[in-house]
């Protein structure tokens, strides 16, 4: 097959799919209405769901003023916030169940009319036993109430819109409109057990807007899905605030540790500097004639500098070492700061060494004394800084966006849409897989989308009346159509000479009702008329009747292998037609066809007739069909408008097959032109253009001759 052939394939197979839908369009219909009312249904009987969201900000580095460098970072104020770990704090197991205490989440209230309002600010149980569930009872009065166990032992008594509480029960209740002495059921669950349910409910993400190796700052989202909007709102924040608070507190137990080292460092250092100023006025009183010219002092307060540096970043190391580990980018970058401070260092006091002792001995004093202040100084504001945090109630997570509805989940209208949308696709495909394996065929086109490599050797209209088909004119023209596309097939064919040899032709169908033997007669008697002599025998051994159509008497074996040359004129019913009726009474039809006596006789048969024309039983309801298929020249298979199945006509390609041989040719009959033709034209294919081609030529032949 050619380029164009597989191409025009592709589109027949097209074309089937879409007869076998319009063919069943009602099936389609039905699933698709079915669909959108399900989907409708669906919609308007599920309860909206919504998403509730909130964003919240972190900082991670803190600033800090020093009135002699400005604005600037501390290194150690700064968090060493890791956002991966903040969102694991967020639905930490403790934050959570805080989370449930604190809005009563474990809480189920029952016995409420929609009139009455009864809310429980705070309930707070001391489980001793760890019970999983237990049940309370409430009894209400105007402004007073008790609560009861599952026993009616009385627990507590308290006001209403008022707390109370005893070393078991904590319990706040505000109430308005409730019917006298209303008693109350409330179930308590296990908080503990809660929190699978609530950690999963709150799904938390981050998104990093900002990292380096100082400062880190990032986002933080949150999300539930919840039917009740201000119940999961409430939800929401009351997480970001637990949340911050818990980042604050841990925040201030850090403030509070760093500011009890700086403390220790303080108390120490105070008696350094004091020491340090007595010695310096100890030294200028013992040598009041010393010069100190700008190359000393210029000396002195490099060397200052210097050891002021260096003097930070060993505090900063030392605080380091506690919040940090040895590969930690920020712990390398002190040491390597260190290490060059260190050789600036080394290169001053050279020059230190170049001096005067006197000089020299001034120079290390007053650099001792300047160290000491300085690092006095950094100590103190580091020690303010981390006062104000230990005080301040901010933290460094701020709630952009408190909790809002992000969006409604569902029902969504789309909802109707893609359910109808499936249903209608459900649809289609029934309908094709109906259509190709329990719809029976009606068009002849279908034949060749489905894959079969025969040619439509002819397609036979429908006749109303069998006993005078040949008065139907499209059927005698499609008749004749059937017998100019055999004779092509004849002169074509390599294996046989048309001229000289018997041409033995089987009519098989799939199944029986397909009009097998109404044609195979048509065929034998049309090739009669045109001067062929033929020969018709009914090779259905089962079921055959065409002995019936003919006046005939079935025959018997005795008769059969008797018959000879001189005897075949008995058969003859019309002037080039003869008729071999089936055999009676035969126990096994296999061996009948397999034997030599069928053998031997059918070739003495082929020496008097020009077509021999076998009526068989249907492929796939016995196997004598397979033996005469292998023994014929030509084989030709009847399918029959709206009655046969496309698994059925492969099935029957298959047993063919089997015994090596193959159809020459496919006869589609009983066809029925479908309303809407016209519109149906471009799926019928070649199949149908050869046929009215056919039948136009021959009725401009009629026409001519009737004038």
């Amino acid at each position: 097959m050619n380029q164009d052939s597989l191409n025009k394939g592709d589109e027949l197979n097209l074309g089937r799919y879409l007869r076998l839908i319009l063919l069943q369009s009602k099936i389609v219909v039905i699933f698709t209405v079915l669909g959108f009312f399900v989907s409708l249904a669906l919609y308007l009987s599920t309860p909206s769901t919504y998403k509730i969201s909130s964003l919240l900000q972190i900082y991670s580095a803190n600033q800090s003023f020093d009135p002699r460098r400005g604005l600037s970072v501390d290194f150690f104020n700064s968090s060493d916030t890791n956002l991966d770990n903040l969102i694991a704090l967020y639905s930490s197991r403790s934050n959570i169940i805080s989370l449930i205490k604190d809005l009563n989440l474990n809480l189920s209230v029952d016995n409420l009319s929609e009139t009455e309002n009864f809310q429980i600010n705070e309930f707070s149980y001391i489980d001793e036993d760890n019970i999983d569930e237990k049940i309370f009872y409430i009894e209400t009065l105007q402004d007073s109430f008790s609560l009861f166990d599952e026993d009616d032992n009385l627990l507590i008594k308290g006001e209403n819109g008022k707390k109370v509480e005893n070393e078991k029960i904590k319990i706040s209740l505000r109430y308005s409109n409730l019917k006298p002495d209303k008693v109350i059921q409330v179930t308590y669950f296990n908080p503990d057990n809660l929190y699978s349910s609530y950690k999963n409910l709150i799904k938390v993400n981050s998104s990093q807007s900002k990292r380096s190796i100082f400062v880190e700052e990032g986002l933080i989202q949150v999300h539930l899905i919840t039917k009740n909007i201000a119940k999961g709102k409430n939800i929401i924040d009351s997480a970001n605030k637990i949340f911050i608070q818990d980042s604050i507190k841990a925040e201030t137990e850090k403030a509070r540790k760093v500011i009890s080292f700086i403390d220790n460092q303080l108390g120490s250092l105070e008696g350094v500097l004091d020491l340090n100023k007595s010695e310096l006025k100890e030294f200028k009183q013992e040598n009041k004639s010393l010069n100190v010219n700008l190359e000393v002092q210029s000396i002195i307060n490099q060397i200052a500098d210097i050891e002021e540096k260096i003097s930070k970043v060993d505090l900063d190391l030392s605080q380091a070492e506690i919040n940090f580990t040895t590969d930690n980018p920020l712990y390398i970058n002190l040491n390597a700061q260190k290490k060059a401070l260190t050789i600036q260092k080394n290169l001053i006091e050279q020059k230190i060494e170049d001096l005067p002792l006197a000089q020299q001995e001034y120079v290390d004093i007053y650099r001792d004394l300047e160290i000491s202040e300085d690092l006095y100084t950094e100590l103190a504001n580091r020690k303010l800084n981390y006062s104000l945090i230990e005080a301040s109630t901010i933290g460094n997570i701020r709630v952009v966006d408190s909790a809002f509805v992000d969006e409604l989940v569902g029902p969504k209208l789309s909802l109707i849409f893609y359910l109808t949308l499936i249903s209608f696709s459900f649809g289609i495909l029934i309908t094709i897989f109906r259509g190709i394996f329990f719809i029976s065929i009606s068009n002849p086109a279908e034949l060749r989308d489905a894959g079969l490599v025969e040619d439509i050797v002819g397609v036979i209209p429908e006749v109303s009346d069998s006993d005078n088909a040949f008065k139907d004119k499209k059927f005698e023209q499609s008749i004749e159509t059937l017998i100019l596309n055999l004779e092509t097939i004849i002169s074509s064919s390599v294996d046989i000479d048309s001229s000289k040899l018997c041409k033995k032709i089987v009519f098989t169908s799939p199944t029986p009702s397909n009009g097998k033997s109404f044609l195979s007669r048509s065929f034998a008697a049309g090739l009669s008329g045109i001067g062929n002599k033929v020969l018709l025998i009914d090779a259905d051994l089962k079921r055959g009747d065409q002995h019936k159509i003919f006046g005939k008497e079935t025959i018997d074996l005795d008769f059969f292998s008797k018959l000879s040359l001189d005897s075949i004129n008995s058969l003859k019913v019309e002037n080039n037609l003869y008729f071999l009726p089936k055999l009676k009474r035969l126990k096994n039809t296999f061996e009948y066809f397999y034997g030599n006596l069928f053998l031997e006789k059918l070739k003495e048969l082929e020496e008097s007739f020009d077509y021999i024309i076998f009526d068989t039983a249907p492929a796939l309801s016995v196997s004598d069909t397979g033996l005469l298929v292998s023994s014929s020249d030509f084989n030709f298979m009847i399918v029959r408008h709206q009655l046969s199945r496309i698994n059925e006509i492969k099935q029957t390609n298959q047993v063919i097959s089997q015994v090596g041989r193959s159809f020459d040719g496919v006869i589609y009959n009983g066809y029925k032109k479908p309303s809407g033709y016209y519109g149906y034209y471009d799926l019928y294919g070649d199949y149908s253009y050869r046929y009215y081609a056919e039948r136009y030529l021959y009725d401009d032949y009629y026409e001519q001759n009737e004038d």
